[in-house]
């Protein structure tokens, strides 16, 4: 018969195994607690990038980001050239707008449309959306069908063949 002693159990390698699980449980506690206050998705620079790439797939559908923190401070703007690296999008194919947002103030979009600015001092939370299809004509019954007839988007004329992307933060849920 197999008997147990307290040696085997009380000895110093399996004191040190047992002390080496409940340290990476904690870590892995603590580390999803600190990603869960500041983590990737709370840049948006990174967000809006992923969704993008995304959204190319999925044409004629509005998708928001998980909330991204913008402050005078630090993520101050996105900029198409940014977003679209690596997505298979040019620049010029994508452009920010903050017309269908009513009550979302501090942001101001330049007059090409290539770069959305936060101007405000103190910090906000938003969500960036996103609506792509192919054409500009799609574009805009896409941007009609998710925001509303009057939503105010101006969008490039009588390109077709190519995919179009309208970016625009929202408020929070």
């Amino acid at each position: 018969m197999l008997r147990l002693n307290q040696k085997g159990q009380a000895s110093s390698t399996f004191q040190l195994l047992i002390a080496a699980i409940v340290a990476l449980a904690i870590l892995g506690v603590l580390i999803s607690v600190i990603g869960g206050i500041g983590g990737i998705s709370g840049d948006p620079t990174t967000a809006t990038k992923q969704l993008l790439k995304n959204q190319i797939n999925n044409p004629g559908a509005e998708s928001c980001t998980d909330p991204v923190e913008f402050s005078a401070k630090k993520n101050k703007s996105l900029a198409a050239m940014g977003i679209t690296k690596d997505s298979g999008l040019d620049s010029e194919q994508v452009f920010f707008t903050n017309e269908p947002n009513e009550g979302v103030t501090g942001f101001e979009v330049n007059s090409t449309g290539s770069i959305l600015q936060y101007i405000s001092q103190s910090s906000k939370k938003v969500v960036i959306c996103v609506i792509c299809a192919e054409g500009t004509e799609n574009l805009e019954q896409a941007l009609e069908d998710n925001l509303g007839a009057s939503n105010g988007v101006s969008v490039p004329t009588g390109v077709e063949g190519e995919t179009f992307c309208a970016v625009y933060p929202k408020k929070t849920a």
